[in-house]
């Protein structure tokens, strides 16, 4: 049920259908009901009156009966009175009370009988000319002219085209407002130039929805890819199509491939280390199976390592080490590129040992480095802590090395060459 408050009133809605409308009460700032339960027989006196016994067992009794009076009056009529016989009188008297607005009337009128004895459920309701609500009152019924019904033979208000009509009409309301409750927003976009394209090539019903769903599910994942490509901070667009694999003849370009297009190594938690000098295009390739794996639906974040360790090394100084791994964790693949640039410190070294720790065969790791591991010495503060460190990373890992020369390099000399060239001529 949806309910609209007004300033004096309050309406109930099943779907579009009004069901109820009851009168807003507010209870005075000096009451000792102040932001407590506010009772008003009006309210329930229509269903009250239909099994009044529910009186005797109603838990807010005395919230329920308007003041003091009424209060009093329904203790002399539990005296002289059986129970029933006594709720049955109050729930009439309370009934007539809200339909004629004859509140303090009603209550002298029963006063006044009580005190001579002659109170009856007739009586009252004689006196205030209501009807008994157990009698069947009499109505005179006229029969009406079949011939009336002709009338319906030669109408044409049942057409198919009138009948689609009215339920084009139904739906073009009600429709916008499911899909949005359902945050169908791809469909609630489209779903009438689909619907005119399907009474166009008469497309059957069960291909009307499969075509919706595949629209939702085609834009949820394209705004799902953008929202982690954002998410993942890649420094450039990458893509392995455009990676010059022929240049770099020790790298295994299935084994690439693989990694990129398949991510159940993600799952397992294993890592993923790119070895190889400056200029050889470890952050292309690290940032190009990223790519591929966010279009997997995995979760991706690329960072500096000496960034990360930055922050993670913050994080421990206000005593939020720990939240700040878990927030890491909702990644599915972590990206530290450069690891070789991290500074040979106790404090950066320690926090990048707890997070590799910390991931360890549970969240993946792709690390690039321009030194191998002979060399990761100068990176951590303690052999003892490098040799765990390394240990962790190369348990479920797959490792690649990469012989060329640096890209980089080869482009400027390339272009130095192009600029003398065209000196010479």
């Amino acid at each position: 049920m949806t309910v609209h408050l007004y300033h004096d009133h309050l309406l109930g809605f099943i779907g579009t259908q009004q069901v109820v409308e009851l009168q807003r009460l507010y209870v005075s700032a000096d009451s000792p009901l102040r932001r407590a339960r506010s009772i008003n027989y009006r309210h329930v006196i229509d269903s009250l009156r239909r099994k009044p016994g529910a009186l005797l067992h109603y838990t807010w009794q005395q919230d329920l009966l308007p003041n003091d009076n009424y209060r009093q009056l329904w203790q002399e009529l539990l005296v002289q009175f059986a129970p029933r016989t006594a709720a049955r009188l109050m729930t009439e008297s309370l009934y007539i009370a809200a339909k004629l607005d004859l509140e303090t009337a009603v209550a002298t009128y029963l006063e006044a009988q009580l005190l001579s004895g002659s109170l009856t459920l007739h009586s009252l309701q004689k006196h205030f000319l209501v009807a008994d609500s157990d009698a069947l009152p009499t109505q005179v019924l006229s029969q009406h002219s079949l011939s009336k019904y002709d009338q319906l033979i030669n109408h044409d208000f049942f057409t198919p085209d009138s009948y689609d009509d009215r339920r084009r009409s139904v739906s073009g309301s009600a429709l916008p407002l499911l899909l949005k409750e359902l945050k169908l927003s791809h469909i609630l976009l489209m779903w009438q130039q689909f619907e005119q394209q399907a009474i166009e090539q008469q497309w059957s019903y069960t291909q009307f929805l499969l075509t919706l769903c595949e629209y939702e599910h085609i834009q949820r994942y394209q705004s799902r890819v953008q929202r982690f490509l954002k998410e993942a901070q890649f420094p450039t667009p990458k893509s392995l199509s455009n990676f010059d694999f022929p240049r770099c003849p020790s790298l295994s370009q299935p084994t690439v491939m693989q990694l990129a297009q398949d991510s159940s190594w993600l799952q397992r938690g294993d890592n993923l280390l790119l070895f190889g000098p400056s200029g050889v295009g470890k952050t292309h390739l690290a940032s190009a199976i990223g790519r591929h794996l966010i279009e997997l639906g995995a979760k991706v974040k690329f960072t500096p390592a000496t960034a990360l360790v930055q922050h993670l090394q913050q994080a421990k100084s206000q005593l939020q080490l720990h939240p700040a791994l878990l927030k890491l964790d909702r990644y599915d693949l972590l990206i530290l590129d450069d690891i070789g640039y991290v500074k040979k410190s106790e404090a950066e070294t320690s926090v990048l040992f707890e997070l590799i720790a910390h991931r360890y065969e549970v969240k993946s790791l792709l690390i690039t480095s321009n030194h191998p591991f002979s060399s990761w010495d100068q990176i951590f503060s303690d052999s003892t802590m490098t040799v765990a460190a390394v240990d962790r990373l190369v348990h479920h890992a797959v490792i690649l090395q990469i012989h060329a020369d640096s890209f980089r390099q080869q482009a400027a000399l390339h272009a130095s060459s192009s600029l003398d060239q065209n000196r010479t001529k």
